[in-house]
C-alpha cells in the first residue's frame, strides 16, 4: 500500500549533519510516509550514516557516481509513490509537526498543487541567526506568482507538492537550470497550479560554509538568471537583453554594490517599467505585483541607507511606495539608519 508522503532527501557529502535532518523527519508527527534518501556518489561517511538505521520507512537510493541534485531528484521523483511529495535536505531540520500541517493543508486546498511554510535558520551548533533584511514570505498565491519575476518564491526544503500535478503535466526538474532547478520548477508550475506558503515556522535551514547556496553562490547567480530570463519570455513576452537582465536582477536581489542617486533612480524607473509592461501583457495580477514591487522597492533602499537623507526623501516620494507591509518599527529604523548613513552589510 502506497505511504500518504514521499520525502525525497539527496545527498552528497553530508555526514556533518544528515544524522539530524534523518532524525527530524523519522520523529515526525505524521507517520504514513516514505523517505526516499538518494546517495549521490558521496565519498565521506553519509551512506554508513543512513544504513545505520533501521526503520522501513527508508528507501536508499544509491547513484554510483555524482549526478547532481535535479537528476538525483528525478530519479527519487520516479520511484515516490506518495500522493505527496515533500523535500528535504541534508543539512535542515523539519520540527515534527511539519508534515502533519502541510498535509492538513492540502487535503484542505485542493487547489493547491505545491505549498511551502515559513523557516528559521540556524547556524553550525544549531543555534538561531537572525537576518534583519529577510521578511517572512508571501503566502497568497498572486503574490508568490509574482514574486518569480525577481526571485524563487519558495524555500525549496519546505516544500510539498501534488504528485499528480507533477505526473499529469510531466514536471519534472530541468539539470541545465542546476542549482536554480527548484527556482524553474515553480515557474513552471505558475501557470499550471495555485501556490501558497503556510504562514507556521517548520523548518530550520542550516547556514554553514560548505552549503550549496555558499560554494556555488556564481553558479547559483547565473542560474537564476537564466530562469529569470525564460520568465520574462513566458510571462510578459519580452526578451531582455543581457545588460538588461542583469540589471534586473541586481535590483532583484537588492546589492547593487557603490549605489549613488543616480542609481536608486533607474532602479526606481525599472520597477515603474514593469509596472507598465504587466498592464500590457496582464502576466501577473496587477494588485499582487504593485505589492510585491513595493517590497523590492523598500528592500532596496534599505541597502542604499548610507546615502543618507537622499534615500528617504526618494523613498517615501516615490509611486513605488505603497504605505503597506513594513512594520512601524521597520520604518523607524528606516529613518534612523539614513540619517546616521548607515551601510548595511550583507552575510
Amino acid at each position: 500500500m502506497a505511504s500518504e508522503v514521499s520525502v525525497l532527501m539527496p545527498v552528497y557529502n553530508g555526514g556533518k549533519y544528515i544524522g539530524e535532518a534523518i532524525d527530524s523527519i523519522l520523529n515526525q508527527t505524521f507517520t504514513d510516509f516514505e523517505f526516499l534518501i538518494i546517495d549521490d556518489g558521496s565519498t565521506d561517511s553519509s551512506r554508513e550514516i543512513i544504513l545505520s538505521y533501521d526503520d522501513p520507512r527508508i528507501t536508499l537510493i544509491v547513484n554510483n557516481n555524482n549526478i547532481g541534485q535535479a537528476n538525483s531528484l528525478n530519479r527519487s521523483l520516479g520511484q515516490a509513490s506518495g500522493k505527496y511529495v515533500a523535500r528535504m535536505d541534508q543539512d535542515d531540520i523539519s520540527l515534527p509537526l511539519r508534515l502533519e500541517r502541510q498535509v492538513g493543508f492540502m487535503e484542505e486546498n485542493p487547489d493547491i498543487g505545491v505549498s511551502g511554510t515559513f523557516f528559521s535558520f540556524i547556524n553550525h551548533k544549531q543555534k538561531n541567526v537572525y537576518h534583519s533584511y529577510i521578511r517572512n514570505p508571501f503566502v497568497d498565491n498572486h503574490e508568490l506568482k509574482a514574486q518569480l519575476l525577481f526571485s524563487s518564491c519558495l524555500a525549496h526544503p519546505t516544500v510539498i507538492l501534488r504528485n499528480k500535478v507533477l505526473r499529469e503535466n510531466n514536471i519534472t526538474y530541468e539539470s541545465e537550470y542546476e542549482p536554480a532547478e527548484d527556482y524553474r520548477m515553480w515557474s513552471k508550475l505558475s501557470s499550471i497550479t495555485d501556490f501558497a506558503n503556510i504562514p507556521e515556522f517548520l523548518v530550520l535551514l542550516r547556514e554553514h560554509n560548505s552549503q550549496q547556496s555558499i560554494t556555488n553562490s556564481i553558479k547559483q547567480s547565473v542560474s537564476a538568471n537564466q530562469v529569470r530570463g525564460q520568465i520574462f519570455r513566458d510571462f510578459l513576452g519580452v526578451n531582455l537583453s543581457e545588460s538588461q537582465l542583469n540589471h534586473h536582477s541586481r535590483i532583484a536581489i537588492g546589492r547593487f554594490e557603490d549605489l549613488n542617486t543616480n542609481k536608486l533612480s533607474d532602479a526606481e524607473h525599472w520597477l515603474e517599467y514593469l509596472i507598465q509592461l504587466n498592464r500590457v501583457n496582464s502576466g501577473y495580477d496587477e494588485y499582487a505585483l504593485l505589492n510585491v514591487i513595493s517590497h523590492i522597492w523598500y528592500y532596496f533602499c534599505i541597502n542604499s541607507t548610507y546615502l543618507g537623507r537622499k534615500t528617504l526623501r526618494k523613498f517615501y516620494s516615490s509611486p513605488l511606495y505603497s504605505g503597506k507591509g513594513q512594520r512601524i518599527s521597520q520604518h523607524i529604523s528606516f529613518f534612523l539608519k539614513c540619517c546616521i548613513k548607515h551601510r548595511v552589510h550583507f552575510s
